[in-house]
């Protein structure tokens, strides 16, 4: 199974997410239905896991507060990562992320 990578996204998206609530969704199983490579997908079993909707300018507001002195590129960057953690933390053990050494 393919694991999550909490380190993948990027922190510019969170411009996106002014004014928006945003529901964290983990998704796992689809490796199963449509491998790499294949054309046609297969029987498969997938599982949605839906966590609780964060209202972005909350977060938002919460981060800078405990963070005065990030710039606003690495309040993004702590925001992702938050939003990133989030979905891990819906995910199976087999697909969250591990951190390696």
């Amino acid at each position: 199974a393919k694991r999550f990578n909490l380190k993948s996204g990027n922190p510019r998206t969170t411009i996106y997410f002014r004014n928006s609530i945003v529901v964290p969704l983990a998704l796992m199983g689809s490796e199963e239905m449509m491998p790499v490579g294949k054309v046609l997908p297969r029987a498969a079993t997938i599982n949605l896991r839906i966590g609780k909707p964060i209202r972005h300018a909350d977060l938002e507001k919460e981060l800078r507060l405990k963070n005065l002195e990030q710039t606003e590129k690495e309040l993004q960057q702590t925001a992702l990562l938050y939003y990133m953690n989030q979905i891990n933390n819906l995910l199976e053990p087999e697909y969250a992320f591990k951190e390696t050494k």
